[in-house]
């Protein structure tokens, strides 16, 4: 488990995409969109360490996905929560 000095440590970059997805521009931007989303979001955010925690949450389920449809709807759907 993570404490909150740990989750301190970690900085997020855009999720590493696989040779395959690499090539897909739609998941590239996406990529990048997440990346912006989740930064505007934390430093709006009254609890940095509990967003934090939640998306470490979403990167490992997100690895769950065999294939880019997968990968763009987790992409999608998590921008969508980062941005309420």
């Amino acid at each position: 488990m993570l404490s909150k000095s740990n989750l301190k440590e970690i900085k997020f970059k855009p999720v590493s995409l696989g040779k395959k997805e690499k090539g897909d521009r739609k998941l590239s931007k996406l990529d990048v969109q997440l990346s912006q989303t989740y930064s505007s979001a934390r430093s709006k955010a009254a609890d940095k360490d509990k967003l934090k925690s939640e998306q470490i949450a979403w990167v490992k389920t997100s690895r769950a996905c065999q294939d880019t449809a997968c990968l763009t709807k987790a992409f999608q759907d998590r921008i969508k929560q980062l941005s309420n």
